[in-house]
């Protein structure tokens, strides 16, 4: 089965979605039956970090030169009949190559992602407090479990921006699971940091996570894996409440 589909365990994307929406859009998006979703920024994305985080003979193999933008229905014929994981047209990899030279010009970003590392490898650990069953796929984390780094596209790497982003997109709550998981399996806790990349300039920015971040990222962690193992239990994943205005 797919890492982004079932409901027997949770990612961090799965908790956002029952912290900010409902258990039942949780459901929704990850039972079985539900299609994998398919965009233009998704495909870009995950390309974009084979190339970085794994080298262009990966990228290439996985990914290939499609007619038109994910998302549409052209895109789609041309997947299914291909084997790739999914294809750029050729603005998006020229993009994408541009920003992969950014980072690498960076020497100091550079020397970080030339140590020894585990690219993408899944961790699986139960969550102590709820029982819950939980899932982690680290985008890159150092060989002796030490630190780990999660690679962002961004418009915008100032101050404001990566504020901004980290509350938008709840990156402290993923921040604070992935260092849970590491946590659970090796017994290590490892310092976490973000590589944003902003697209039109490709200039790479590292961010280390300060401990109120991650503390504020548990506080929200821990609310959505305590509805999801009540949701587990009791197999009824409720909606929307009522609200009186």
């Amino acid at each position: 089965m797919s890492y982004h589909r079932g409901t027997d365990s949770v990612s961090s994307s799965g908790v956002k979605l029952i912290v900010n929406k409902t258990p039942a859009h949780f459901y929704q998006r990850y039972a079985e039956a539900a299609p994998e979703p398919v965009s233009r920024p998704l495909v870009f994305g995950s390309a974009f970090h084979a190339l970085v985080l794994e080298g262009e003979a990966v990228c290439r193999q996985q990914y290939g030169f499609a007619p038109a933008h994910p998302g549409t229905a052209k895109y789609s014929q041309w997947l299914a009949n291909e084997t790739f994981a999914g294809g750029l047209k050729q603005d998006d990899w020229d993009e994408m190559f541009r920003m992969r030279d950014g980072v690498y010009a960076d020497s100091e970003v550079a020397a970080i992602l030339a140590e020894d590392a585990l690219v993408e490898r899944r961790i699986d650990w139960v969550d102590p407090a709820t029982g819950a069953n939980c899932k982690a796929k680290p985008d890159w984390l150092a060989s002796d479990h030490s630190v780990m780094i999660d690679l962002k596209t961004t418009v915008d790497a100032s101050n404001y921006g990566i504020h901004s982003a980290i509350r938008r997109y709840d990156y402290d709550l993923s921040a604070a699971m992935y260092i849970r998981a590491v946590e659970s399996v090796h017994g290590v806790s490892p310092k976490w940091g973000w590589l944003f990349v902003e697209k039109e300039s490709a200039l790479p920015r590292m961010v280390w996570a300060s401990d109120e971040i991650i503390e504020a990222g548990n506080a929200k962690l821990e609310r959505g894996l305590a509805v999801y193992a009540d949701c587990i239990e009791s197999g009824r994943w409720p909606g929307y409440e009522t609200l009186n205005l």
